[in-house]
């Protein structure tokens, strides 16, 4: 869920949107989506079976302890504090919970981890994409990962539009794929809470049927 406050879509009036790929795949997979706006109060999670946070823009870095470098592009305070909120109280409740970009990057976050706030100019980096300008490369999943489970272990073509990544690890996250260029691009939880993140879009390439289909299959409704 991405936060307008009349800055894109109209000037000076405020909207809740997400592009609709999430919708689809969510309903090709079996699943009935809703969008969760900051106003919706926690007690609605047990009206829910999981949750997926989008992709956004960047974690404001004082968030973890960073100063904000030129390129940083920070999302709309609001939606983080409430993605954050959102988290902690998954988590102490147990709902499964989906992190696509962004939403890997603020899972991270919650469990005390950094980040990397741009790629570009890495020594033996690739290009992971920024924005509107998406590319295509090649992460290995890695075998004993509940992401394996859903996409088996190997390498899978993805596509990407981020330009930052996971620096240091959050409490009880593992990685579970990575990039040719040692990029993290998918974490998840260690413990019984299922939280998996994934820097790239599944929704846009032919990772979607395994990864929506693995979350909503694993909701075991």
């Amino acid at each position: 869920m991405c936060i307008d406050p009349g800055l894109r879509l109209r000037p000076g009036q405020d909207y809740l949107y997400v592009h609709r790929a999430y919708a689809r795949a969510l309903a090709a997979a079996g699943a009935a989506p809703l969008l969760w706006g900051p106003d919706t109060p926690v007690s609605a999670l047990g009206r829910v079976d999981g949750v997926v946070i989008s992709g956004g823009d960047d974690v404001p870095p004082d968030l973890y302890g960073a100063t904000e470098s030129p390129r940083t592009e920070p999302e709309v305070r609001e939606r983080v504090e409430a993605d954050l909120a959102l988290l902690s109280a998954c988590e102490a409740r147990g709902v499964p919970v989906l992190g696509i970009c962004y939403g890997m990057q603020v899972l991270n976050v919650h469990r005390g981890g950094t980040l990397i706030q741009d790629l570009e100019g890495r020594p033996g980096g690739i290009p992971h994409g920024h924005g509107s300008a998406p590319v295509d490369h090649l992460v290995r999943v890695l075998p004993s990962t509940r992401l394996s489970a859903w996409l088996g272990p190997g390498e899978r073509r993805v596509r990407s539009a981020h330009h930052q990544a996971v620096a240091r690890l959050g409490r009880g996250l593992t990685v579970s794929a990575e990039a040719a260029d040692g990029c993290v691009e998918a974490v998840e939880a260690t413990g019984d809470w299922l939280a998996v993140g994934l820097e790239w879009h599944p929704e846009h390439d032919g990772t979607g049927p395994g990864v929506y289909g693995g979350f909503v299959a694993s909701l075991g409704r």
